[in-house]
């Protein structure tokens, strides 16, 4: 969380709506896109009542979760929507619900080699509400092995062209469909033969059906190498993602459930990113860097040293090794918020402590922060946004930083 979010998430509601509309739009940016997500608090109020600046940096948040996403994907505008297509993370359902929102024949962001569009990019832009470009997604779609479920792309690009500009303009661009490798002709063949029949629409329709359920998506994901299951299946370029990012229906998480109690579905992180995902799947994409709990053990030596070693840590806290102290001793209850805001300079350090802190470790600094806002920031916007300009370079506590805004702000 970056530590400006720390310090507004803790401002009534109005104030946060003011003070948002008046940041510079770069600090705005960055206090809502970078460093994690921003408080829990602020987040409910850029998804309520923000502008478009502070809802464009809220989907440029890489972690963003998916309840986070779909809301901003709710009829978003275009700058939103422009956003939400750059999200790595962001599933099939929230990218085409932003495409949708865009001028027709926008094209999906992602340039590849040659100046190509990346097959992320064509893989999305088949649902595009434009013809020309769907037929420029056909043309650009790798049908060979390497690339997951590009049959099934092909097929469903071709019904959404047909339904746009009719069967000539699939026969025109099925033969600029590149094709390097022979098993996946038949998907072609499919076209080809729906071209010639009187209801080729409908039954290239069936076709999509009968390749979109949560078993063939299983099936689809099981057939990816297990060296593309880890974490980084979870990036945009993966072959994990791109399955998940060709024509599927919503997931049947019964079924899946179902299937991984049976044989369990090791590392599939791209599950994380669709709404509604159970937390029996769910799989954690990052290790947190913050410091563990219970890392001390019982000793009461031990636990006397690291306060002591914390309480040290705070007089000279310029360097990671001395912001790693001071999280192990306030994880393991031997430090306050209160005694690190008091005590840490700069301001800005001391409140990054708390990034990646969860829970109660979050709540307790959350606590901290209100109680020395409240009495002296309160509802007076100027000095809220004195206090968020000057944090970056300011060098003493944070008491001292809110007492010098408020007066600066008079």
């Amino acid at each position: 969380m970056h530590p400006g979010a720390l310090l507004l998430g803790q401002a009534p509601w109005p104030v946060m709506g003011a003070v948002l509309e008046r940041l510079d739009a770069n600090a705005c940016h960055d206090l809502i896109a970078s460093g994690g997500l921003p408080t829990g608090a602020l987040v409910a109020y850029i998804l309520a009542h923000g502008h478009d600046e502070a809802r464009v940096a809220l989907a440029a948040n890489p972690v963003a979760t998916p309840d986070i996403l779909g809301r901003l994907a709710e009829e978003p505008s275009p700058p939103v929507a422009r956003q939400l297509l750059h999200h790595p993370y962001a599933c099939r359902e929230f990218l085409v619900s932003a495409l949708h929102a865009l001028p027709p024949g926008t094209r999906v962001p992602g340039t590849g080699e040659g100046g190509s569009p990346t097959q992320r990019a064509v893989y999305l832009q088949i649902e595009a509400p434009d013809a020309g470009a769907i037929a420029d997604a056909l043309a650009a779609l790798h049908v060979e092995r390497t690339f997951p479920a590009a049959g099934l792309v092909l097929l469903r690009g071709c019904v959404n062209l047909w339904r746009l500009a009719g069967r000539d303009a699939v026969a025109a661009a099925l033969r600029t469909v590149p094709l390097v490798e022979r098993p996946r002709a038949a998907e072609l063949e499919s076209v080809a033969d729906a071209l010639e029949h009187p209801h080729g629409l409908h039954r290239l329709d069936l076709a999509v059906g009968r390749l979109t359920g949560t078993r063939e998506l299983l099936r689809r994901l099981d057939a990816v190498p297990k060296r593309q299951r880890d974490a980084r299946a979870r990036e945009s370029g993966g072959m994990a993602r791109l399955v998940m990012l060709a024509p599927h229906e919503p997931p049947d998480w019964d079924l899946i459930m179902r299937t991984h109690a049976d044989s369990p579905l090791p590392g599939l992180f791209v599950l994380n990113d669709e709404p509604g995902c159970p937390p029996e799947i769910a799989t954690p994409t990052t290790g947190s860097s913050w410091a563990p709990a219970g890392v001390l053990g019982r000793s009461r030596n031990r636990r006397r040293e690291a306060r002591t070693e914390a309480l040290t840590a705070l007089r000279d806290f310029g360097s990671q090794e001395s912001v790693r102290l001071v999280q192990i001793a306030y994880a393991a209850g031997l430090i306050t918020a209160r005694t690190i805001f008091d005590a840490a300079t700069p301001a800005v350090r001391a409140l990054s402590v708390f990034d990646g802190a969860s829970g109660r470790h979050l709540n307790e600094a959350r606590s901290a922060v209100s109680a020395l806002t409240t009495p002296t920031l309160g509802t007076h916007v100027e000095a809220w946004i004195v206090a968020l300009t000057l944090l970056p370079e300011f060098a003493g506590t944070v008491p001292e930083l809110l007492a010098t805004a408020r007066a600066a702000a008079g």
